[in-house]
């Protein structure tokens, strides 16, 4: 059995001072004041932890029944058993310090010092808190990798799982000073005439403290609201500039004289999503099929360019063969373009519904520099008076316009300018992402409270020697120690509400999970 060195002088002294020397203590909050305010907080965070724990005990049996298959749920588990830890032994911390205040507090004093456990319980709640704090960074980094950089292959489970480890294992690490330090041990108290259980110091257990604490709230809680701070920038201007881009999507064509409106094929219809289906996995799956179908679309109508131009060098092609897409325009019947290029281009005013080439295929032609081209890479102004290009954007309906009152040399330009500015991106900006924005900055935005906090009382450790003779133990830093535990209870809780809003899925699990009286609650797959 391990029997740490204590010389007798030290196990006279407990951690916390006896009440005839706590007359030297510096008091920076009068004690009728400090009383009042600590016995309010503490019957309200006796009712705030049973309803944090059973919150945190859904939440953690909803993601149980979601499934650990992505990084964004294991982290998002991993965070709330972390907190349901914390609020546990937080709420140890509220009973100890409830039965103080009890009548109950002359029996069990007789038996254990609750002052010096509320201490050691105190140092193992901060190794709960600085890992809850921990992953919040951890999710807000990955978030940031994943969102603007799309860096799939580097946020793996397996990497997130370890990355998880080694926070708890810090954790455990930066507190590990303050155990080694005291010791429990039954001895007799002569103040109480009775043997008891209490907690003893070592020697440097003043040092040891206030460098792993300092450390925490000094040097790991800075630098993670930095992270967190940083990351959500990144993201969210990363998010708007790499938007989804949709060029003339859901456009109208504009019905002019003598056009015929054909059908958009470039965007078709996404296929019925099941009910089950996730809103978010609607948005990828119709997101995949537009951009397939649009692919598809420009292939074909670039090959028939190409097949159009190879025909025109052998000057075989009547610009009555040749049906634009998305209100194309052909010139007269029976007119060759090498030889009546100039009323080819005034022909245009009569557009046919439907013309077939030569060999009986529909040629679709889009705004391509390769139309304006010969196959020997010169430009040719006969090409252009026969072939009018149509941007498949409803801003360039009035650039066709434009393009048939100019002259022939002047077509050519406007065509390729209309088809710059047709080509610009959009930022579109999805309700999915949307809804991970405002998740992050309200994570942020709580984080980054409690970090305020932690560094106002690792301030105060730290100076403690120059703010007061013994401030360290000062009522003004026990208030400021349970403010920061009632607002990490506070917002313990209020984590649920936060997945509901902005978690879909979380939604639709925890709705399936209730009970019969709401079952009108039903999933839903969009909002």
């Amino acid at each position: 059995m391990y029997t740490p060195l204590i010389t007798p002088e030290q196990q006279s002294t407990p951690v916390w001072f006896p009440d005839e020397q706590q007359i030297y203590r510096s008091k920076y909050i009068p004690d009728h004041i400090f009383v009042v305010i600590q016995d309010v907080m503490t019957k309200v965070q006796f009712g705030i932890y049973p309803l944090a724990l059973l919150i945190n005990v859904v939440n953690i049996s909803v993601f149980l029944k979601m499934g650990v298959k992505d990084v964004m749920t294991l982290s998002l588990l991993s965070l709330t058993i972390s907190d349901f830890l914390s609020l546990s032994i937080g709420s140890t911390l509220i009973t100890i310090d409830f039965m103080d205040r009890s009548s109950l507090a002359s029996r069990v004093e007789r038996y254990v010092d609750l002052s010096s456990l509320y201490r050691w319980v105190l140092s193992l709640t901060l190794i709960t808190q600085s890992t809850s704090t921990n992953i919040t960074t951890l999710i807000a980094l990955e978030r940031c990798l994943l969102v603007p950089f799309k860096l799939k292959s580097i946020v793996t489970m397996k990497r997130t799982a370890v990355a998880i480890l080694c926070i708890v294992v810090f954790g455990v690490m930066v507190n590990l000073p303050n155990f080694l330090t005291s010791r429990f041990l039954y001895v007799f108290n002569p103040r109480l005439n009775v043997t008891r259980v209490e907690v003893r110091v070592l020697k440097g257990r003043r040092i040891a403290e206030e460098i792993s604490t300092g450390a925490l709230h000094m040097i790991i809680y800075p630098i993670s609201l930095i992270i967190v701070v940083t990351s959500n920038i990144i993201m969210i201007r990363g998010l708007r500039q790499a938007a989804k881009v949709r060029v003339g999507r859901g456009a109208r064509p504009v019905k002019q004289a003598g056009h015929t409106e054909t059908p958009d094929i470039g965007r078709q219809p996404s296929p019925t999503m099941t009910p089950k289906a996730s809103f978010d996995q609607q948005a990828i799956t119709k997101d995949t099929v537009d951009d397939k179908m649009y692919d598809n679309t420009n292939m074909v109508l670039e090959t028939s360019a190409i097949e159009v131009i190879r025909n025109n060098d052998h000057s075989d092609v009547n610009t009555s063969n040749i049906n634009h897409s998305r209100g194309g325009i052909s010139g007269k019947d029976n007119t060759d373009i090498a030889t009546n290029s100039n009323s080819s281009s005034s022909s245009n005013k009569n557009i046919p519904n439907e013309t077939m080439s030569s060999n009986g295929t529909n040629h679709n032609i889009i705004d391509d520099e390769r139309v304006n081209k010969r196959s020997d890479g010169k430009t040719n102004d006969n090409y252009n008076k026969g072939i009018i290009d149509v941007i498949t954007s409803e801003d360039n309906h009035n650039s066709i316009n434009t393009n048939q009152a100019k002259g022939p040399k002047d077509q050519s330009t406007a065509v390729t300018t209309s088809a710059s500015e047709a080509t610009r991106p959009r930022q579109v900006l999805s309700k999915t992402n949307i809804r991970l924005v405002n998740m992050l900055l309200v994570v942020a935005s709580i984080t980054a409270v409690f970090h305020v906090i932690a560094i106002f009382i690792g301030l105060w450790i730290v100076f403690e020697r120059e703010l007061a003779p013994d401030g360290y133990y000062s009522n003004g830093f026990f208030l400021l120690t349970k403010c920061a535990q009632f607002y990490f209870v506070f917002t313990r809780s209020i984590n649920i509400a936060v997945y509901i809003k902005f978690n879909l899925k979380f939604r639709n699990t925890l709705l399936a999970m209730c009970p019969a009286f709401f079952t009108r609650c039903r999933p839903t797959t969009y909002d």
